[in-house]
């Protein structure tokens, strides 16, 4: 979540996806190639890592079989 957005805690898309989301959790940043916690996370085989846009959501990492 940008830090803009956790800001405004109420009204935040990044908070309502995370509620409607089971398992779910936020990030706040702007960039996180160097952040080593972020990237274990995409990494993970048993982690399914979506980045969500307003536009659309992008998978960033592959489900294990």
């Amino acid at each position: 979540m940008h830090p803009k957005e956790f800001k405004q805690e109420k009204a935040a898309t990044g908070r309502l996806t995370h509620l409607a989301l089971p398992n779910s959790m936020i990030q706040m940043g702007i960039g996180f190639d160097d952040d080593e916690d972020v990237q274990g996370i995409i990494r993970a085989p048993e982690n399914f890592t979506v980045l969500s846009t307003p536009a659309k959501a992008h998978a960033i990492s592959r489900r294990a079989n």
